[in-house]
């Protein structure tokens, strides 16, 4: 990579990092100039080079995308994410919200699906390789397992690092003689405004051999249509690689999640994987 080019990326970067930490305030190229010290035709040229967007319609995108997490994770009023993600009123945000994701805001909200088709993420045009996964009919099971819950802020997600999983899996993976250990991600609206629920269960299939006490719980995972993709690679970048699947690969492939818990699938590691601090699993989503 030339200096130029190391440099456009590093610039488009920190743009894009701050754009994100001031989508609640009214932001032009000039701010954005004064800020970094690059001339707003430099600025314009290298959002538009990576994105295909000038700064107005990258940042109405990503404030239209935020609403939507809003809308399924949390009871914000609707009103009041319009005026934190600065739209004139709310019904011009309900306009937009429509023409972006085909449904109102809280048509939207009220929906038993996921339909995040017209979500733009936060680096949605840097071209990665992203996976493709397997798409596969699956049955239904029960599982046993121990469960933990935490309240996270929309996008910021940094109490529910790969720690809180180990734990859990190493708890049950002391309990259990069987080869695969499950995760199971449930992301759960609650009533509160700012935050949601994450609940994270660590379980394995229910055998004879099968360690159920009264500290543990039994589950139903639903049978039915599932993206299932897989993960090599470091426990710190299992975030961002779930991440994009959900900011970028869902949205670009017109997959609508249903309703249903996302199921992690484990293998028992030797030492010397643990070791080198690298994970695999099978990463299971619930689609239409």
């Amino acid at each position: 990579m030339n200096t130029d080019q190391s440099l456009r990326n590093r610039v488009f970067n920190e743009m894009l990092v701050w754009i994100e930490g001031n989508l609640d305030k009214p932001l032009s190229l000039d701010l954005l100039a004064n800020r970094s010290g690059y001339t707003k035709w430099y600025l314009h040229r290298i959002l538009k080079e990576y994105t295909g967007l000038s700064l107005g319609e990258y940042c109405k995108l990503r404030r239209l995308s935020r609403s939507a997490v809003l809308l399924m994770l949390t009871q914000t009023r609707i009103v009041d994410i319009a005026n934190e993600l600065c739209f004139t009123s709310t019904q011009a945000f309900s306009r937009a919200f429509k023409s972006q994701f085909s449904k109102t805001p809280n048509a939207f909200r009220l929906s038993d699906t996921w339909d995040i088709r017209g979500f733009c993420g936060p680096y949605h045009n840097m071209r990665e390789l992203m996976p493709t996964p397997q798409i596969l009919d699956l049955k239904s099971i029960n599982v046993v397992g121990i469960g933990y819950e935490l309240s996270c802020k929309v996008e910021e997600e940094t109490k529910f690092d790969f720690s809180i999983r180990e734990s859990l899996l190493e708890r049950k993976t002391a309990k259990s003689t069987n080869n695969i250990i499950i995760g199971l991600v449930d992301y759960v609206s609650s009533g509160d405004k700012i935050n949601y629920r994450i609940k994270y269960t660590a379980a394995s299939l229910i055998s004879e051999n099968s360690a159920n006490t009264k500290s543990e719980s039994i589950i139903n995972v639903s049978g039915g249509k599932y993206a299932k993709f897989e993960y090599v690679g470091s426990s710190e970048g299992m975030k961002d690689f779930i991440y994009k699947i959900y900011t970028a690969y869902l949205p670009a492939q017109h997959i609508i999640r249903r309703k249903g818990i996302d199921v992690e699938m484990y293998q028992r590691q030797s030492k010397k994987i643990k070791k080198s601090g690298m994970i695999s699993l099978w990463y299971f989503i619930p689609i239409l």
